[in-house]
């Protein structure tokens, strides 16, 4: 019998079908680096998930189920379960005792029972199945706060509009909580109970966060939303603070006479990476070098334990949040011009046509020559002689030749099925007041495309090398699409004429179908929505969107904890210290850190969307009446989405205005019956729109089609 067939049979005996990593080694009478690994495998098989304090819990498909907890609507508590294809469920009476909204839990599903079941339709009755489980365990407590903003409704009642998908949207507020707050006041909330019998859902023990009418106060929401920790630990700057500036060379490349440079935005505070580049008589030798912070941050020290925590750096409009102290991310760390620091150096050597012929991966100290903006080397490429930009011949050649380089191997990608989407990115501009001024396109350019395409070739060798050599790995894995989501997505390019291939493996071909039109966003957001979602995980795998054998996370140790972890392995490796225990150490860590870092970084993407929506509708308030220019968007129960122009956030048309008959095609395309008949709309139709409502405390948008 095999070790992973042992611990099931072993979980299978177990009351509650859980154990800690210690009890299950004992039981194995085995070495816990082979146990430890054997868990990995079955959790990557599903079988069993991880817990906190390194807790296992043996997952049988018939009977136990992961996912979320909810409320819905109606203010009931229900069941969201990993696995989409799994209906929702309703959790029992009992179980909502011991659950919260936005928790991660295991369930029990329980027999199915035949109920009547109100149809959309008015008047009519089906009969179907309701599905039910009750609780089994708690994985993982709810890790961000519930927050809503006070509103007066019809009635004269107070309530809370509140943030987020887990919570009800509205929240009722107890008379003697109401009686001295104002309209726009933002509360946290530490409990929501549902009154036996009805669907009324009350807020217990708030605590006021803001106003949302107060500029001022939009970081302190977004930090409590989503538990944003900008206050480190004094262990923690203690650390930071306890390095030197003194650089030893010893043991390292010393590259610190090689003409290498940084590109980043003009904003930038922190230069995680510089490159370099020479030509050989069959191509070319890339150096891509990146800065050494597992050198100051070591597993299990004070800002290890924070950045672990954080996941990543928060790039807000009012504030960055760093993932380590400003004494590491702005200072030692940060790969200033003229200054010594510490790095590690991926070397590459290509030929002609963008063939990977060697590698190597080093410990090194660099000086980086100089510092550019990406529009500084914009200009340079789109033709504005180097001595007006201030550049010598020698450093602007070098920089042509990485435009060349960049070029070749984005070409190679493609030709291998990578896709290269375009997709609009916005960064709401604020100024002196936190006031909104602009919501800006982070355009991408050629200068832009050099340093993603040596990142990426970077991160691919690090994994190979990783995998290569048996280390422990933080894959960045991107699975398969789903076949209706691709024939949903086909279905909608067909109606707007693309007549290519319907092969999974040449996505490329709609990429290439959608340059130039004027809906090229929307189909590039269509694709994107089309595809799964990117994740950690602990296990080889392929990443389908760059059509890459090998990816993982290494180039931005500064603000990302799982490129972190991947320069802590490899110092291991280089100092000839990966025993099987520290093997073992390193798996641990990274299979305790992956939930995080997923979590986390979903965080990062909604606080930043969140608080520009929050800026960009104080902003519009004053503009009810207006018209506007709009781009269809998607489709919700009732109501068109639609991207309001130059601002980069969605209004709705509700369903009123389309007089409630809707025929939804798929998630891109829906017919309506409108003022004017029957009217099919599309993601990416192009319409104008006037604003009927615009509403702070609801963070909505209201509009009407002209």
């Amino acid at each position: 019998m095999n070790l992973e067939k042992k611990i099931l049979d072993y979980f299978g005996k177990l009351k509650n079908k859980e154990a800690n990593l210690k009890k299950v080694v004992s039981a194995m009478e085995g070495d816990e680096f082979e146990v430890s690994n054997a868990l990995r495998s079955l959790e990557g098989q599903g079988l069993v998930v991880s817990g906190d304090k390194d807790i296992f819990v043996l997952v049988d498909s018939s009977n136990l189920i992961p996912g979320t907890v909810y409320r819905n609507r109606r203010g009931r508590m229900m069941f969201r379960p990993d696995d989409r294809s799994v209906p929702l469920h309703h959790l029992t009476d009992k179980s909502t005792d011991y659950v919260n909204p936005g928790d991660y839990v295991l369930v029990k599903p329980v027999p199915e029972k035949k109920q009547k079941v109100q149809s959309r339709r008015r008047g009519v009755n089906q009969i179907g199945p309701e599905h039910t489980c009750e609780f089994f365990k708690t994985i993982r407590k709810r890790q961000s706060a519930v927050l809503g903003v006070v509103e007066t409704a019809r009635n004269g009642y107070k309530q809370l509009v509140t943030f987020g998908r887990n919570e009800s949207r509205y929240v009722k507020l107890y008379k003697k909580d109401a009686i001295h707050l104002n309209e726009g006041q933002v509360l946290s909330i530490d409990n929501v109970i549902t009154i036996p019998g009805t669907n009324d859902v009350f807020a217990e023990e708030v605590s006021e966060i803001g106003d949302i009418f107060n500029p001022e106060d939009d970081y302190q929401i977004i930090k409590s939303l989503y538990s944003i920790d900008d206050e480190f630990p004094e262990d923690a700057i203690k650390q930071s603070k306890s390095y030197s500036l003194v650089f030893d060379s010893s043991g390292r490349l010393d590259l610190r006479n090689e003409m290498l440079i940084t590109i980043d935005p003009p904003d930038a505070k922190d230069f995680d990476d510089a490159a370099s580049i020479k030509r050989t008589k069959n191509g070319f030798i890339l150096g891509v070098h990146i800065a050494d912070v597992s050198f100051y941050v070591p597993p299990e020290s004070p800002v290890d334990i924070c950045a672990s925590t954080r996941g990543n750096t928060f790039y807000l409009s009012d504030k960055t949040v760093p993932m380590i102290p400003h004494e590491l991310s702005s200072d030692l760390c940060s790969l200033r011009e003229n200054e010594m620091r510490y790095t590690k150096t991926v070397n590459m050597e290509f030929d002609k046509y963008g063939n990977l012929l060697d590698y190597s991966i080093r410990r090194s100290i660099i000086k980086s020559a100089r510092r550019f903006t990406y529009e500084e080397v914009q200009s340079l490429y789109d033709g504005v002689p180097a001595e007006k930009l201030g550049i010598v011949e020698r450093m602007a050649q070098m920089l042509r030749d990485m435009r060349e380089l960049a070029l070749i191997l984005r070409k190679r990608r493609e030709e291998n099925g990578s896709l290269n989407m375009r997709i609009k990115k916005y960064r709401a501009v604020v100024d002196e007041n936190f006031d909104f001024v602009e919501m800006r396109e982070d355009r991408q350019n050629l200068s832009n495309n050099v340093i993603e395409e040596f990142a990426l070739a970077a991160n691919s060798v690090v994994s190979k090398f990783l995998q290569d050599n048996n280390l422990p790995i933080v894959s960045r894995l991107h699975n398969l699409p789903s076949a209706e989501d691709i024939t949903n997505l086909f279905i909608y390019l067909a109606e707007l004429g693309y007549g290519g291939s319907r092969d999974i493996w040449r996505l490329h071909d709609v990429i290439r179908f959608a340059e130039g039109r004027d809906n090229e966003g929307h189909i590039m957001l269509a694709l994107l929505r089309s595809l799964s979602q990117a994740e950690y995980a602990s296990t080889p795998g392929k990443h389908f969107a760059l059509n890459f054998d090998y990816y993982t996370h290494f180039t931005s140790p500064i603000r990302r904890y799982a490129d972190l972890l991947v320069h802590q392995v490899l110092d291991d490796y280089f100092d000839g210290a990966m025993t099987q225990e520290r093997f073992a150490f390193h798996q641990s860590r990274i299979d305790r850190a992956l939930a995080a870092m997923n979590f986390q970084e979903r965080q990062a993407e909604r606080a930043e969307r969140e608080l520009s929506k929050i800026k960009v509708i104080r902003h519009l308030q004053d503009q009810v009446g207006l018209e506007h220019s709009g781009t269809v968007s998607g489709f919700g129960f009732g109501c068109i989405y639609v991207e309001i122009d130059d601002y980069g956030i969605d209004g709705f048309v509700p369903v009123n205005e389309l007089r409630n008959k809707k025929a939804l095609k798929n998630k891109f395309m829906a017919m309506f019956h409108t003022r004017r008949g029957i009217t099919q709309y599309m993601v990416g139709d192009h319409v104008d729109v006037r604003f009927e409502k615009v509403s702070l405390v609801r963070r909505e948008i209201e509009l009407a089609l002209l």
